[in-house]
Formats: C-alpha cells, structure tokens, sequence
C-alpha cells in the first residue's frame, strides 16, 4: 500500500493556507460564460449549458430536444461514435446529455487531470456532431420502448401529464417526451437546424467543479472562443402563459394517482420562491413506509396530518418545478383504486391547510430543514457543478450558499402564508392516472379548494 500505481498521478496534500474555494465567472469575448469553483479533490465535473429545450420548439420541431439528448456523444466531423466512445472510455470519464424544457446539459465527470480533455470531447460535440441518419433512425426506431418506460412510470408520466395540462399549448407545455410519430418525422436537417438557432455563444455556459478557474478559461477560450455568434442579440421568449386544466388517464391499475398544482414564480422572482421552498420543507411527505425518523420528514405535515391519519394513502408528497418565468407546485398522492373520492379530499385539505398558522417550532424546523439540505447537497461535485452552471445560465452570476442561508434566515411565517396564498389563487391543475372512475370532477375539485 505504500508503492504508487503506474500512470496515476500523486495526490496533492491541501494545505490549511489555500483559499477557501469560491465561484469565479468570466466571459469571453464571444458572449460564452465560464464559471468553475475549486474543490481541492482529485476528480472534476466539466460540462454545457444551453438556453435551448422543449419550450424553444413548436409542431414542426417538436421532440428534437430529446432526440439532440440521445443523439449525444455519437459521430462528429472528427470521431467516429466508435472514437468517441473510445476516447471517453481512455480518461476514465462518464459522460451525460439531459434536455430539459428550458436547458440542454451535456456533462462529463473524471479525474481533475483529464479536465482538458474531456471539454475537448464536450467541444467536439456541440460544434461537430454529425447527426448521421443511420445514428437518428436507431435512437427513432428505439423511442416506443422509452415511451412505454414513461407511461409505466406514474411519477414521470404525471409530470409530463401536469405541464402539457398546466400550460396548454405553450411553451412550458411543450412535451419534452412527445407523439411517436412527431419523433418519426423528425431528420438530421431538424436536428442541425435546432442547433444553428439556438447554440450560439450567448446561450453558452460552461461550468466546472474541481477545477483551476485559470487553466480552465484558458482551455475555454481555445476550444469555445469561437462558437458563432448571433446574427441579433439573444431575446428570452415570452412570458410562459400558465393556463391550468385537467389531464385524466385511464390505465389498467390497482391504484389510482392524483396530482394537484398551481402556478409558482420562477428563478427569476427569487424574494417571491425563498418561501415557497420554505413552505415545500413544511410540507413535505413521502410514501406509506420510511425507513428513516424525523430526518426523514416525520414531522412534515403531509406526514403527520395525512399518511399517518390514513392508513389506506400509499404516498402523498409535495412537489415543485422552477423555470426562468414561472413554476409549479402542488401535491401529488397514490391509493387504492377505490379510494379516488378520498384521496382527492385528503390533498385538498392539505393544500387548503398551507396558509394556517406556522408556530415559530414549525417555521425554524423547515428552516433549518431546508438550510441542511442546501449545504448537503453542494457537497456532491456533481450538484455543485449543476449549481453554478444553472446560476450563471438564468442570472448571469452566481451567489453561494452562505448568502442563500442568509436569505433563508429571514423569511418570517407571514412571508410563507404569503407565497401559499399567492399559489392557491391561481388556476389548479388536476392530473389523474389509473382507475379514475372514483376522482371527482374537475369543476368540483376546483370548488372545493376556494
């Protein structure tokens, strides 16, 4: 144990008298950003960010988002996919696509030495891929089996189901997952032509954890210093237009599932969400069994006044989903398929219950429960690389986590009765799945939350 390996580098010792690691952002002078944090550790996560995603398509387009994500590290001018795959396979790295309605993320996660090379193969793929025809009829001819997975999946269905309901026909609404025959349609020239628009410098974030922000503006500007630029600066598209509604689905199932949301502010209105993530910890909740205590979120009150009241729910849980202009938040629980009628009251009285009174236990225990999970999670090189890149991506800058506690530290009962309030005054939208014959109407449930 006291022999070094072969082609391994030596581990650098920390010392106590290097800076504490903290965020850097620079732009070249193409409009790319670049923002990277040191972590000290002896493995990196480098990675894109593009402005681009489900709500940047319309009919003629749609599902290309999704396509560019399978589409991801195949043959580009330079490489093979056989190439490519050898070259990652040759650093050691694992290498990610994720389109989601507003962004594209490509990442890539290795040793810190091997960072060069894996913007390098990040590089090659953005500016050169490809998007041979053979390559986008396999991932064509394989997207019914993925559609299956997702009308499996009652979570992830449901959320598809809850933004193509909660913002009709619009932009946010846009499927990420769309039609079998909208994916058939789709060409190599549809694939490129979504790039040409919308992968210009100044859609182009570039973030790395565990990186010298020197060394890695340096390698940026070689390899990203000359993506194109926009023939006209780059214009956010309208406002997303929430417009509420219902999406019921039928399925062979011995449960039935429900999901109840309603507009939230997005990134942009940052005072405005600090207290519905607040609010998000004071709900919280789960399934039926836990194997954990009060860490877990016992004292959540979907727990304490719903799961553990009820013993026929199988879940009931709060959930959210911010973007840029606008968000949703809601509740979503699973029962017995006979139970439909009661579990749709059980998540009304919950959502209705969010503006009671917060005693100063209650509000300091979400406080301090959202706090801890701030910090723990940035503590994954992963996360804090998605952190900083998804910062800089919406604002252009980025604030660390001791400013966020800060903010967090400030919020008072009356500011999370406030963001309830201001949610439940919106439109609901209602998704049901499974054996629906028992889940009221609409109209009612809409009737019963005033």
């Amino acid at each position: 144990m006291d022999a070094a390996f072969p082609g391994v580098p030596a581990a650098e010792v920390v010392s106590e008298s290097l800076p504490a690691p903290k965020s850097q952002v620079s732009v070249l002078p193409n409009g790319v950003k670049v923002v990277s944090q040191e972590t000290y550790g002896q493995g990196a996560t480098v990675g894109v960010f593009v402005e681009a995603g489900a709500r940047f398509e319309d009919a003629s387009n749609s599902g290309t988002s999704y396509m560019l994500q399978n589409m991801a590290y195949k043959s580009t001018s330079t490489r093979t996919h056989f190439r490519m795959v050898r070259d990652i396979e040759s650093v050691g790295a694992t290498a990610v696509c994720v389109a989601a309605r507003d962004s594209i993320m490509y990442q890539m996660d290795g040793l810190r030495d091997s960072a060069p090379q894996m913007l390098n193969l990040l590089h090659d793929n953005l500016a050169n891929s490809m998007y041979l025809d053979h390559e986008l009829l396999e991932q064509q001819q394989d997207y019914p089996r993925r559609l299956a997975e997702l009308e499996s999946n009652p979570e992830q269905l449901m959320t598809e189901l809850l933004h193509e309901a909660a913002y009709e026909s619009n932009s946010l609404g846009n499927p990420q997952m769309p039609r079998e025959g909208s994916i058939r349609k789709l060409t190599s020239a549809h694939l490129r032509n979504f790039v040409a628009q919308h992968f210009t410098a100044d859609r182009i974030v570039l973030s790395g954890a565990g990186v010298d922000h020197a060394e890695f503006l340096e390698k940026a500007k070689a390899l990203f210093g000359n993506m194109p630029a926009p023939a006209t600066k780059f214009t956010r598209p309208p406002k997303a237009k929430y417009t509420g509604g219902e999406t019921r689905l039928k399925g062979d199932s011995d449960n039935v599932h429900v999901a109840i949301a309603f507009e939230a502010p997005g990134w942009l209105d940052h005072k405005a969400l600090l207290p519905l993530c607040v609010l998000h910890m004071l709900m919280g909740g789960g399934n039926s069994f836990s194997a954990g205590g009060p860490g877990k979120g016992m004292y959540s009150r979907n727990y304490l006044n719903a799961l553990n009241k009820h013993a026929w729910l199988d879940s009931c849980t709060q959930f959210n989903a911010f973007y840029n202009d606008s968000g949703l938040f809601g509740i979503h629980g699973s029962a017995p398929h006979d139970k439909g009628a009661e579990l749709t009251d059980v998540l009304v009285q919950q959502l209705k219950g969010m503006t009671s009174t917060l005693d100063a236990q209650e509000l300091n225990r979400a406080k301090n429960q959202l706090k801890s999970s701030v910090f723990y999670n940035l503590e994954s090189r992963v996360v804090l690389f998605e952190d900083l890149g998804r910062q800089v991506l919406t604002f252009g800058t980025h604030t660390g986590p001791a400013e966020e506690v800060k903010k967090i530290d400030k919020i008072t009962a009356e500011d999370v009765m406030k963001a309830a309030k201001m949610v439940l005054s919106s439109n609901p939208t209602v998704v049901a799945l499974g054996e629906i014959s028992s889940v009221p109407r609409f109209e009612t449930i809409a009737k019963k939350l005033k």
